[in-house]
């Protein structure tokens, strides 16, 4: 079930949808933007337990390999945030 609802403040104009209990609006506008979600019943994603090695490695089937690390900044208007994102063989 979900239900219409808007928020209409000097700071924050938003017209969309929520779910009963959902703190927030699931799918909505705020004019500049627009935001949604789908559902679906597929198996999209693995967890996979990595057994670290030294010296930023970890163990695989054939030895072992070199963690990945990218550094990334992400921006927003008037800051700028560093991100590091470690990736394996198996994804990040």
């Amino acid at each position: 079930m979900i239900a219409p609802a808007e928020a209409g403040l000097p700071a924050l104009d938003i017209t969309g949808v929520t779910l009963p209990g959902a703190p927030f609006m699931v799918a909505g506008s705020n004019g500049h933007i627009a935001w949604g979600f789908t559902n679906s019943y597929i198996d999209t994603s693995d967890a996979v337990l990595l057994e670290e090695g030294q010296n930023d490695t970890y163990k695989t089937p054939r030895g072992p390999k070199p963690i990945q690390t990218l550094k990334l900044e992400i921006c927003a208007r008037i800051f700028c945030k560093p991100l590091l994102l470690k990736e394996t063989l198996w994804g990040r």
